[in-house]
């Protein structure tokens, strides 16, 4: 509730949109997309190698690297760079909005590569 009230008061108090939607969205589909497609493959790999054999401890792993950014980072924002405030809260809030569509995507991947035998 703390992270929908902050995002609503910057993005709708910012009349200024001064940031480039194309490039958040970039940034965004590179959280969301490019960020799975490796996890997908360093989890593959240690699934190959026989470095971890456990389907959850893969699973957690893989998780990892589909689920948006931390919402810290728009605290280190606000601690430390006060004009980044609104750029990286609009960055989470399309990344929070986005990630209803590709988590279950994510999710069903994985579940289809690694069949519980």
């Amino acid at each position: 509730m703390i992270l929908g009230s902050n995002l609503y008061l910057i993005y709708f108090k910012n009349t200024q949109k001064k940031e480039n939607l194309i490039t958040i969205l970039q940034i965004v589909a590179n959280r969301l997309i490019l960020s799975p497609i490796i996890g997908l493959t360093t989890v593959l790999c240690l699934d190959q190698f026989g470095i971890i054999t456990d389907l959850c401890e893969l699973f957690i792993l893989f998780i990892t690297f589909c689920t948006p950014s931390a919402i810290t980072i728009l605290v280190m924002a606000k601690q430390y760079q006060q004009q980044l405030e609104d750029v990286v809260s609009l960055i989470l809030f399309y990344q929070y909005i986005l990630c209803i569509i590709t988590l279950p995507v994510c999710m069903t991947i994985y579940l289809a590569i690694f069949q519980p035998k």
